[in-house]
């Protein structure tokens, strides 16, 4: 999968004017690239969205999901900052209320963004 996603980064700038479609598709290929997209654009990325990949996705993009957060949050301040913090904690809230042992780097990367702001 991870191939697959390094490709999706390649070709998501010259498909990136299509993002609000992908975001929008009930196929989770098309929804992980809208992930690539805002991993390669960070301004790009939705928060509110990407909170909604842990309920409604896979767990490797709960993972790549994560990672924007963190990078969002690295360069963001102030309210904006503490809005991802909100999101972190709750994205985090539903990883750990699934069955069995939730993803430890995904559980990383979203207690790093929550340790961060305090």
């Amino acid at each position: 999968m991870d191939a697959v996603l390094a490709q999706m980064r390649t070709i998501g700038p010259s498909i990136s004017f299509m993002l609000d479609d992908l975001k929008r598709s009930s196929r989770a290929a098309d929804r992980l690239v809208a992930v690539a997209i805002m991993q390669m654009e960070l301004s790009r990325a939705d928060p509110n969205w990407l909170l909604l990949r842990f309920s409604e996705d896979v767990p490797f993009i709960f993972y790549h999901a994560a990672l924007i957060l963190e990078n969002l949050a690295r360069t963001r301040s102030g309210t904006d900052k503490v809005d991802l913090v909100d999101v972190a904690q709750n994205a985090l809230d539903i990883v750990e209320g699934f069955e069995g042992a939730p993803d430890s780097a995904t559980v990383n990367v979203l207690n790093s963004i929550i340790a961060d702001v305090f």
